[in-house]
């Protein structure tokens, strides 16, 4: 009977800042706006640029989250962006569903 009345598990399951800086959650939402476009009433409904767009509006934003704290040098923010437009393509990538020819192209490189 007590398990019936148990609290449920306060971690849930609901979009954090935290959980769509990661590249799952990331790519989750980028996947869902992108579906949920395709309901619209449009012709562009649907339109591959419509993730590609979204990996770049995000990925700037989580290049700009991770660099204005100060702090950073030039180079420092020279490469943080590089890493922030390859994290865009791939985050792009696997959002259309290219991930895996991507994921090779990586494997390959690792050592």
């Amino acid at each position: 009977m007590e398990a019936a009345h148990a609290q449920p598990n306060s971690g849930g399951s609901f979009t954090t800042i935290e959980s769509l800086l990661t590249f799952p959650g990331a790519t989750a939402a980028i996947k869902g706006a992108w579906e949920l476009s395709k309901l619209l009433p449009s012709p562009k409904a649907g339109s591959v640029l419509i993730p590609i767009g979204l990996a770049v509006l995000l990925g700037f934003g989580i290049y700009l989250w991770n660099v204005t704290g100060g702090g950073m040098t030039r180079r420092e923010k020279v490469g943080a962006a590089v890493v922030a437009l390859v994290n865009t393509v791939f985050l792009a990538s696997a959002a259309i569903g290219v991930a895996p020819a991507a994921q090779g192209a990586v494997e390959t490189v690792s050592p």
